[in-house]
């Protein structure tokens, strides 16, 4: 067995055995690897409580996080090994109480930088954030690795690398799974945080022998214990500090962080910081109300399904008509649990609730595949400022509403709609969801005002033939509702006229001007190209005058500048370190580049299929760690130095991600990103084995910054150019990336055979 050289480590008086120091250097990485895989969900989570959770600021967040790691892997010059080892110190020590800091301080973001109770911070704000969070926290993940690779090749010579990726790797699948198995339940980012730093303040203890610090160990232990009610507190000084009313209850679940807040008889319920709606909602359900009222043809006992509408006034009231069923969908179990309590006070319970079913599904995967079917399907999502969102704007989404119609069914479903006149971004938003709508209920109606009402039939005669029909036809049914137990602030004083400010001529007339005839040659919103997604966030970074506007919107010059970016890192490289670790270096880059973006691509696809799928991240990202620990065991296994035939089998995975697409079949998502996860987890030991030739340091933090900097480069481009250029296009494009660099793994090969190239000198300095 060989044993690591302690000279220059030595800090305890006689020195650590190598055996000891070699299994502490390994119980750090592994270490990092578990703090970091929940450090990074935390992050993610706590942040898309306070900015708008779509895809593009996810993907900012996930480039961040990658640059973080880039910059300490890159700013990481030789030293002797005392310094070394220092380096790997401060790195445990620092990671978690960065993070814990940070997730908390993120919180308190709206104290500091305000906004509209219930509305985004701006696009640029955002954007800017997302790294100011994420890189401080990331840069300690990438600190400690070119330092520990060193003092390990002691032991492990040019397999050090691979040795270092593996016990990484399988830290990080165990705190996925523990994450997203137990503490997502049972602890806040408090919690957690106090169990990482007790965890680092025990390996600090264990290296150096600094029993006198056991006592410091209390401060962790106190924090978990009282990690609630701090919580509780600091959430309540943020609320009184940017509210107007009273914070009466918080609540963690899977999905989101649920707020009520309670001012003058009415509570306000906030997911994510964003408002939802509010109960009672009495006088914002009234004309609603009517509308579906007027709708229904008064002939039959309707089963109705709403979705998006609050579970207030419009569900109270309907269930005290002659309605057969109502299916009211609430995708979080706990939110509607959380709120139960207090609806009760609002509105009485009878017997007419027994005909309501609280089903707690993603709508789309219920009506996928579900045999049920409805006589109305009402449907009021938010406006789609993410891809989630979008899901229900889409040609895909309409279809699946039409085919659970019964015959004569109708569809009500609502568009932000606009003033006076409509921009450029607002107008392409409005038609692109227009033309999906239409494709699928070429027998329709649509309201004026903000919201638009679209109103879609599955077969002719299910609708009046005119606004003036419907209002006409109304009049003779709301007597007999007088007879009902409604809300009296819903029939007091109605009258069928009301409906009149629904169809205002001038605003449907400009409505069918403006996007009406321009519908047939809009862009469609569709699932694998989420158009309308994207010209809302346009749209909404036109609105804030955002900095980031002329950048999104010429995409084109985005992506040329992410190539010149990536030209100019590439050519410091080959400059620097010569052929061989400039070949190397694109390999790694290509597999960083195209194992993100496939990720992005997998968890879009979960989350069209199957429904939300954040508080699936840390399982997604728990098994892909798997897959990394298998292949670089692998790797280290059999000695595997060339990547040729592993390129060409990542090509192949990628064509079964093709088929994915169209096979849906959900036991297929996770052998494919287990798969794509093992061969990429290949890479960095193997590269690592061919180039290190006796200098460690230099190869792994070349490797190791390439990859994520190849991480960025894939997080940035797939976020801009999905929703413009559409899931086909970039998933070839990534095989297109792979093909090259299955071409470069084989040159790296033959001029490593060959003693071809040579670095420039004997080991340039990271």
């Amino acid at each position: 067995m060989r044993y690591c050289d302690t000279r220059g480590v030595g800090v305890i008086a006689m020195g650590p055995s190598g055996t000891f120091l070699r299994n502490y250097f390994l119980a750090v990485a592994v270490f990092i690897g578990f703090a970091s895989a929940i450090g990074q969900v935390l992050l993610i989570r706590e942040l898309l409580t306070v900015f708008r959770g779509n895809e593009f600021i996810i993907g900012m967040i996930f480039t961040g996080w990658f640059l973080g790691i880039f910059a300490g892997a890159r700013i990481n010059p030789q030293a002797d090994d005392r310094i070394l080892e220092r380096r790997i110190m401060l790195s445990y020590l620092l990671f978690p109480v960065v993070l814990l800091a940070l997730v908390y301080l993120a919180h308190m973001i709206p104290v500091f930088v305000s906004r509209t109770t219930g509305s985004f911070f701006s696009l640029t704000t955002e954007f800017f954030l997302s790294f100011a969070f994420t890189v401080p926290v990331s840069f300690f993940v990438g600190f400690f690795f070119p330092p520990i690779i060193t003092l390990l090749s002691r032991s492990y010579r040019e397999k050090s690398g691979g040795v270092v990726y593996l016990v990484e790797s399988l830290g990080a699948f165990a705190g996925g799974m523990l994450f997203s198995f137990l503490l997502i339940d049972i602890l806040n980012p408090a919690g957690i945080g106090a169990i990482l730093i007790l965890l680092s303040l025990g390996l600090f203890i264990a290296r150096y022998g600094k029993k006198r610090l056991i006592p410091l160990l209390a401060l962790p232990v106190l924090l978990l214990w009282h990690s609630e009610g701090l919580e509780r507190e600091l959430f309540k000084f943020v609320w009184n500090r940017t509210q107007s009313s009273t914070l009466i209850r918080y609540d963690r679940t899977r999905h989101q962080t649920i707020l009520l807040g309670f001012n003058e008889q009415q509570i306000s319920v906030y997911g994510d910081g964003i408002l939802y709606y509010t109960i009672p909602d009495r006088y914002e359900t009234r004309q609603i109300f009517h509308l579906i009222q007027s709708l229904r043809n008064g002939t039959t006992k309707d089963d109705i399904l709403i979705f998006g509408a609050g579970p207030g006034s419009l569900p109270y009231n309907l269930l005290r008509t002659d309605i057969s069923s109502l299916a009211y969908f609430e995708i979080d179990p706990k939110l509607y649990r959380t709120i139960e309590p207090y609806r009760i006070r609002f509105y009485r319970t009878g017997p007419e609730d027994n005909r309501l079913s609280v089903i707690s599904q993603d709508l789309r995967y219920y009506l996928q595949n579900t045999e049920n079917r409805y006589d109305m399907i009402v449907c009021f999502p938010p406006v789609p400022h993410n891809a989630n969102l979008n899901r229900f704007y889409t040609s895909e989404f309409y279809a699946m509403c039409r085919d659970r119609l019964k015959e004569g069914g109708i569809f009500l479903t609502s568009l932000g709609g606009f003033s006076s006149s409509m921009e450029g971004e607002q107008k392409e938003f409005i038609s692109s969801i227009y033309r999906s709508f239409t494709a699928n209920f070429p027998l329709h109606m649509r309201t004026s005002g903000d919201p638009i009402y679209l109103i879609g039939a599955r077969s002719p005669g299910a609708l009046p033939v005119s606004p003036e029909k419907l209002i006409a036809g109304y009049g003779k049914r709301l007597l007999e509702m007088r007879k009902l137990p409604l809300e009296n602030a819903v029939m007091e004083n109605f009258s069928p006229r009301e409906l009149k400010s629904f169809f205002e001529p001038t605003h449907i007339k400009y409505f069918d001007e403006t996007v009406g005839k321009g519908a047939p040659g809009a862009v469609e919103n569709r699932d694998r190209m989420p158009y309308a997604y994207w010209n809302y966030i346009l749209y909404s970074a036109a609105r804030d005058r955002s900095l980031l506007y002329s950048v999104l919107k010429e995409y084109r010059y985005f992506l040329a500048l992410l190539v010149v970016v990536t030209a100019l890192v590439l050519f410091r490289v080959k400059r620097k370190h010569g052929a061989e670790q400039f070949a190397g270096s694109l390999v790694i880059y290509a597999v960083g580049m195209v194992s993100m973006s496939a990720v992005l691509l997998m968890i879009m696809l979960y989350q069209n299929f199957y429904g939300v799928v954040y508080y699936r991240i840390s399982l997604i990202n728990a098994l892909f760690m798997l897959g990394l620990t298998a292949g670089s065991w692998l790797a280290n296994r059999y000695s595997l130095r060339s990547l040729t035939g592993v390129m060409g089998a990542l090509l192949g995975v990628l064509l079964l991600l093709c088929a994915y697409t169209f096979l849906r079949h959900e036991g297929l998502f996770w052998a494919i990103l287990f798969l794509f996860s093992l061969l990429s987890g290949t890479a960095f030991p193997s590269l690592f084995m061919t180039l290190s030739k006796d200098n460690y340091h230099v190869t792994a933090s070349n490797l190791d910054s390439m990859e994520f900097f190849g991480s960025i480069i894939g997080s940035v481009a797939t976020t801009a150019f999905l929703p413009v250029m559409g899931l086909q296009v970039v998933l070839g494009a990534n095989m297109a990336i792979v093909g090259a660099a299955m071409f470069v793994a084989y040159y790296l090969r033959v001029i490593t055979k060959t003693g071809f190239s040579r670095p420039p000198s004997a080991g340039g300095k990271s």
